[in-house]
């Protein structure tokens, strides 16, 4: 994919210091990458956190070619992390220092993203501009759960409080796109920090982001925050979609939220970013000094919000996310069914989520459970690891933690692990057959379906089945055992390509790029 792309950044009006960073990388081992970072905790700690973020995630995406960008730029956010993290550890001085994150990379003709905190990635296309990315922060759960509008998120008195942020602990959250992006040509990406989207409304950015003239575009978006009253940093990074190829229309998923307030000007006040933890109360900021009656609102909204938030916490906190705007099944990979609760978890099975990736166990809040799959890669059960070499965890205090496998995570010097079931029951014998595939397949024995790649390339169905059956061959000597009608059976999401080939110039289902299918030998 051939592209162009604009950046800038400034201190805004009110702010002594830049606290954003900004990165790119167009010669990665990956692709190419781009990163916009919003510091806090100071002037000090808020650059050094921004910077360090951005200078360790280009570094990651350099080290080395990853086989999934999805998986890379999670591992990168938490590179980040882990380097902020131990520099407060470090330097006392900055404890407290954190910054947001967002990621784009572009590799080949795929576009990826990845964030963390309220920075964002919009996507304009055909004249319209998407939210790609959706805040973690305390207001945008709130229009989540309902509560308030999009517009009343921009004057509420929490608005500035965000729920992640690299550098506060020694893991963190981010969350990944579910599925590739494609755009066409024209198409511009725009990350930046809320210094811009938190001065002038999303349909204003709309009109000024010409994809003919990114330089001015730049300069117009600058200008009209600064204009707004700049009272943050600011900095944005355009980038522009010059040739694309297979794609007809953009794909994407869109966060806009219903129709904006006619001004632009959407802020009276913008104060500095604050991390407010996740699924914890907070108490109220002190109020500055200035009209009573003033204070004594602001008091009661502040109030009022906070006793809808603790009504309403488990919806607010990450409610079902099942269906997808556009009314299709949304499908989640490992990473984003560990940030879930279980009765999250239970909604995702009864809501025919589907489950990405080779996934057979899942981590939440400390207790191990085993999803049995369906064919379709839908959930069928989930399982609570009690026995077959569990550990139980002891610590000093006399704590026990039902953890699953010793191997799962670091236990210290101070923890003592005991085996619960020293005498786990066995599997069946495997066939000669079964352990020659496992040795070049992935394999879910919940499912009992073996799971093989798709190449990087975009690839005819029909193609991708005699590759797999060479390789089946191969390994076993077996002669072709599988099918294309049997991949269609077996991987109900293919419906959806099956349902769009009259689109393709030859009327074939096409494989997306690095796709994972299911397949089983018929015997089984």
């Amino acid at each position: 994919m051939e592209i162009s792309f604009e950046y800038i950044t400034d201190k805004g009006k009110v702010r002594a210091h830049n606290e954003d960073s900004y990165g790119i990388e167009e010669s990665t081992p990956n692709g190419k990458v781009y990163v916009v970072c919003d510091g806090m905790g100071g002037h000090v700690g808020g650059a050094t956190a921004s910077n360090l973020a951005v200078t360790s995630i280009l570094e990651y995406f350099r080290k080395e070619a990853y086989d999934n960008i999805f998986v890379a730029i999670d591992k990168a956010l938490q590179f980040a992390n882990e380097q902020i993290y131990v520099h407060t550890l470090a330097e006392p001085s900055l404890k407290g220092m954190g910054t947001t994150a967002v990621v784009l990379v572009i590799k080949n003709d795929d576009c990826y993203i990845g964030h963390v905190g309220d920075s964002r990635i919009y996507l304009k296309t055909e004249n319209k501009l998407h939210r790609i990315t959706k805040d973690h922060s305390f207001v945008q759960n709130l229009v989540d759960a309902g509560v308030i509008t999009d517009d009343q998120a921009e004057s509420h008195p929490q608005k500035n409080q965000i729920l992640r942020a690299l550098g506060h602990g020694s893991e963190v959250k981010g969350t990944v796109s579910s599925a590739v992006i494609k755009v066409q040509k024209g198409d511009v990406f725009m990350l930046c920090s809320d210094g811009l989207n938190g001065m002038i409304h999303d349909s204003i950015m709309e009109e000024m982001i010409d994809p003919d003239n990114l330089e001015v575009s730049k300069l117009n978006l600058l200008n009209a925050a600064m204009e707004n009253g700049g009272l943050d940093n600011i900095t944005l990074v355009l980038v522009k979609v010059l040739s694309s190829s297979h794609y007809k229309h953009s794909v994407f998923e869109s966060f806009n939220p219903g129709k904006p307030k006619s001004s632009d000007k959407i802020n009276e006040k913008h104060a500095e970013t604050n991390l407010f933890p996740e699924n914890t109360a907070t108490s109220k900021p002190k109020p500055k000094k200035g009209n009573k009656l003033a204070i004594i609102i602001a008091s009661v909204s502040i109030v009022l919000c906070l006793c809808v938030f603790l009504f309403f916490k488990d919806t607010i906190l990450g409610g079902k996310e099942g269906v997808s705007e556009n009314g299709g099944v949304k499908s989640y990979t490992k990473n984003e069914l560990e940030g879930k609760t279980y009765q999250q978890l239970e909604d995702i099975k009864n809501d025919k989520g589907i489950i990405l990736g080779d996934v057979s166990e899942v981590k939440i809040n400390n207790k191990i459970y085993d999803l049995e799959l369906n064919p379709d890669n839908t959930i069928k059960e989930i399982k609570e690891v009690k026995s077959g070499g569990d550990v139980a965890i002891s610590t000093n205090d006399g704590t026990k933690i039902n953890d699953g496998k010793t191997t799962r995570d670091k236990v210290n010097a101070n923890t003592q692990v005991t085996t619960q079931n020293p005498n786990p029951t066995t599997n069946p014998a495997e066939t000669d057959t079964e352990k020659k595939l496992k040795k070049i397949f992935n394999y879910d024995p919940a499912s009992k379906f073996y799971k093989f790649q798709a190449e990087a390339d975009v690839m005819k169905i029909t193609k991708f089945v005699e590759k797999l059956n060479k390789k089946i061959k191969d390994s076993t000597g077996l002669n072709s055992v599988i099918e294309t009608e049997d991949i269609k059976n077996w991987n109900p999401q293919l419906k959806m390509l099956d349902a769009q080939k009259n689109e393709s110039k030859d009327n074939k289902i096409y494989l997306p790029k690095a796709a994972w299918v299911n397949f089983r030998l018929k015997n089984q």
